[in-house]
């Protein structure tokens, strides 16, 4: 779908990612619905974008698109996904006496509070 998205770099913007039902853009889109076309690139196949603009969100509604970015961040450093938390095997330490080898890793928590 990114695929798709990119193809409308002018109406979406640069910044833009989907959670597979919402689409988080920094473009402020207009009130109306829009419908751009797309191709898919390997099967030549047209495909429509139906975006309807249900509103404007705010910060504290936008948990949401931070473990996203969160998730893409972990995914280009290469972590690896274990029990819900992410493990950087490259930068391993291994501990031959024990026959231990200890992965860095980090839990990500996001949410919003007031004043």
């Amino acid at each position: 779908e990114q695929l798709w998205f990119d193809q409308h770099i002018e109406l979406f913007g640069s910044h833009t990612t989907c959670d597979g039902v919402t689409l988080y853009s920094l473009n402020k889109f207009d009130e109306r619905n829009t419908l751009p076309t797309s191709v898919h690139p390997i099967t030549n196949e047209t495909h429509t974008i139906y975006l309807i603009f249900k509103k404007e969100k705010t910060m504290g509604e936008c948990t949401q698109i931070f473990k996203i970015i969160f998730e893409q961040i972990k995914r280009e450093l290469k972590m690896i996904k274990l029990d819900g938390k992410y493990f950087c095997k490259e930068l391993a330490h291994s501990i031959p006496e024990q026959k231990l080898e200890v992965w860095p890793g980090y839990i990500t928590s996001v949410g919003t509070f007031e004043g």
